[in-house]
């Protein structure tokens, strides 16, 4: 449940790592209210969400909600102080 928008170059040089890798899975757009949502993190630990510049924390928000741990940067936009 990841999404890379116009980083082609990004795509290529981290291709074995995202495509080939028992261990981490895309799946394209899920939609977040579906009981495929909750198949996938029934499977899953945590988040990891390395954002730069995140102006929005909502997706880590909802991964926390079904029971997913979060290891996110500090600009996640995620205040829990």
């Amino acid at each position: 449940m990841w999404a890379v928008r116009g980083r082609t170059r990004v795509l290529r040089a981290y291709d074995a790592e995202l495509f080939r890798t028992p261990n981490i899975h895309a799946y394209g757009w899920v939609d977040v209210a579906s009981e495929e949502f909750l198949d996938i993190c029934r499977g899953c630990i945590g988040l990891v969400y390395p954002t730069a510049s995140e102006g929005e924390g909502g997706s880590a928000i909802t991964c926390m909600h079904a029971g997913l741990v979060p290891v996110l940067s500090y600009e996640a936009s995620v205040d829990v102080g």
